[in-house]
């Protein structure tokens, strides 16, 4: 083991540590909504095998989609209603800003750009070719795992909230009384997506901008 790895070309340290994290956290979240997903149809006695055979057999749009439409069916109160939408709203920018991150390819600072930022090209779609650039600095990609982590954290407290009420008192472990007085976490908003740029960067290197400034 070597502190010199990977001795290929990755970016910085920071900026990769950062998309770790925000895969991580993504993870963490995803595994969550099947969780809450199941509240209502384990509250109902539904075999658990078909539960878990149905959310599985979906791709992760339309399993957004069935959180939804599990609560529209089933809960009665338009508290938590609102609540799962703003999550699943939540959720759906969560899973873009961290699809476009982890599908991008690292696009060198050497053609243009300044240190503290980290340069990604992508496809535009699977079905067009055009590339699409991102440039984001160490602080928005910890900005970016930040927001994800709270979305999970949040949906963590809404799920012990829902078992709270649902769940006769006596099947709850012991530990969730700590958590019985707290009220139902409030909606989240939805941060604005991240955008791309049709050229690499808005920082070109200091040749080119010394070039750019000679006398003609």
């Amino acid at each position: 083991m070597t502190e010199e790895w990977p001795s290929y070309l990755t970016g910085r340290r920071d900026h990769i540590h950062a998309l770790g994290v925000i895969s991580l956290s993504y993870s963490a979240f995803e595994r969550d909504l099947f969780t809450l997903y199941a509240h209502h149809p384990g509250v109902k006695g539904m075999p658990r095998e078909l539960v878990d055979k149905y959310w599985s057999s979906q791709s992760e749009f339309n399993q957004v989609k069935s959180v939804r439409e599990i609560f529209q069916m089933y809960e009665t109160d338009p508290a938590p209603l609102k609540f799962v939408n703003k999550l699943m709203d939540y959720f759906d920018w969560c899973s873009h800003t961290r699809n476009q991150l982890m599908h991008s390819e690292y696009y060198p600072s050497i053609f243009g750009g300044v240190a503290d930022k980290l340069y990604l090209i992508k496809r535009a779609s699977k079905a067009k070719s055009e590339s699409i650039y991102i440039t984001l600095t160490v602080d928005q990609l910890r900005d970016i795992a930040d927001k994800i982590e709270h979305g999970k954290r949040e949906c963590a407290a809404f799920i012990i909230w829902l078992r709270i009420r649902d769940i006769p008192r006596e099947e709850l472990p012991r530990s969730y009384g700590v958590y019985a007085a707290d009220p139902m976490p409030e909606p989240l908003e939805t941060p604005a997506k991240i955008t791309g740029l049709d050229r690499p960067h808005d920082d070109p290197p200091e040749y080119l901008k010394r070039m750019s400034e000679r006398p003609i």
